[in-house]
């Protein structure tokens, strides 16, 4: 079982939905999400949170938020995604957890 850091990423210039928030909207994210949440089970390690920048950010994109997941193969974690809600407000960026030398 291989540990994944799924970093959020959104447009840089894209409006913060958590900034000025639409009731509607936010009822929709949470269902989205809450489905995601619940389809994806044991291998959410750590649900994550929205992020902000404390430094501005510089580039097209900015992180957004995180989650930590488990999966057994890179198709399993492709399968994890596939339906994750933030493909339509952005992009992942993943990396896997390395074992440290010795562990």
């Amino acid at each position: 079982m291989t540990t994944y850091l799924v970093l959020y990423r959104r447009p840089a210039a894209a409006p913060d939905p958590m900034a000025d928030p639409d009731p509607q909207a936010m009822a929709e994210g949470k269902a989205a999400w809450g489905a995601w949440l619940r389809g994806a089970g044991d291998a959410v390690v750590d649900f994550g949170s929205p992020t902000f920048p404390v430094e501005p950010a510089e580039g097209p994109d900015r992180i957004s938020g995180f989650t930590i997941l488990q999966a057994g193969s890179r198709a399993e974690l492709e399968w994890l995604l596939s339906t994750h809600p933030h493909r339509t407000e952005g992009s992942f960026e993943v990396h896997a957890f390395a074992r440290p030398p010795g562990a």
